[in-house]
């Protein structure tokens, strides 16, 4: 090689990621209480009563028809800083360690 190489410029990853929503019940920790189609405010004082931490997965209606009806949602890496609002809706939810539920979070419900 004898010309100098340009340096690498990392892009970051903006492509949606199909989110598969998963059958029963995942999070155990929460005892049965049903999340899903609640807000985020409606949750969190419940998972807080349960001494629990939360994370979140922030994530989108697919943008186009889902490939799959399991899939309605997307993920997009560059967007897991966004704040998340009380009023922002949990879809789902799993259990990502001891003490720690990740809820999957959207500002839009998917249409059915």
């Amino acid at each position: 090689m004898r010309d100098p190489v340009a340096p690498c410029e990392l892009v970051p990853d903006d492509v949606p990621h199909y989110v598969p929503r998963t059958p029963g019940e995942k999070v155990r920790s929460l005892g049965g209480y049903h999340l899903e189609g609640r807000t985020v405010g409606e949750v969190l004082p419940e998972i807080a009563a349960r001494g629990l931490k939360v994370t979140y997965l922030v994530t989108e209606p697919s943008p186009d028809e889902p490939r799959d009806r399991d899939m309605p949602y997307v993920m997009y890496p560059t967007k897991q800083d966004t704040p998340v609002g009380q009023d922002w809706f949990v879809w789902q939810a799993d259990e990502q360690g001891s003490g720690v539920v990740r809820l999957f979070v959207t500002r839009q419900l998917a249409r059915p």
